[in-house]
């Protein structure tokens, strides 16, 4: 849902989002981030689309994994704050050695990504397992909705 409002605000569309949302994203509250901008006032804010709108509000920047990396990168300022999983830190910091970045909240750690591992993902592409079967009318239906996404974006 909160992906949905994400893309509805900025799409300038209306969309019915489904009442589900991601668990680590949803972590993140405007309580934390304001604390957070006390302690660094000079700090731009780049969250993810899947936080809470209130957090989404706050924010300097709001994009994807890649677009709040690119935008760091780009970006002169100095200092950020980040409202996203904790495993961008990694890059970001390798990327913009000479910038300092800070945690929006420690909570920030999604445990289904960290059960993802290189092993996993070779021995998936290797075997091609696990399978999904959707049906094709389903199938054909989330093809539409994602080329419309895309197309938004």
């Amino acid at each position: 849902m909160n992906l949905a409002d994400s893309t509805a605000r900025k799409a300038k569309r209306n969309i019915i989002p489904w009442q589900g949302y991601c668990p680590t994203h949803h972590l993140l509250t405007k309580e934390d981030v304001i604390k957070v901008k006390k302690l660094h006032p000079k700090a731009l804010l780049l969250v993810h689309p899947e936080c809470r709108p209130e957090v989404c509000n706050l924010a300097n920047y709001i994009g994807s994994t890649r677009g709040i990396i690119e935008f760091a990168g780009n970006n002169p300022a100095n200092e950020y704050i980040i409202g996203t999983e904790l495993g961008i830190l990694h890059p970001l910091k390798k990327n913009n050695p000479e910038k300092q970045f800070f945690v929006a909240s420690e909570k920030m750690i999604c445990k289904d990504m960290k059960l993802i591992t290189l092993e996993k993902v070779l021995s998936s592409l290797q075997n091609l397992e696990p399978q999904i079967i959707v049906p094709e009318d389903i199938r054909e239906k989330s093809l539409k909705a994602l080329n419309r996404m895309i197309e938004i974006h």
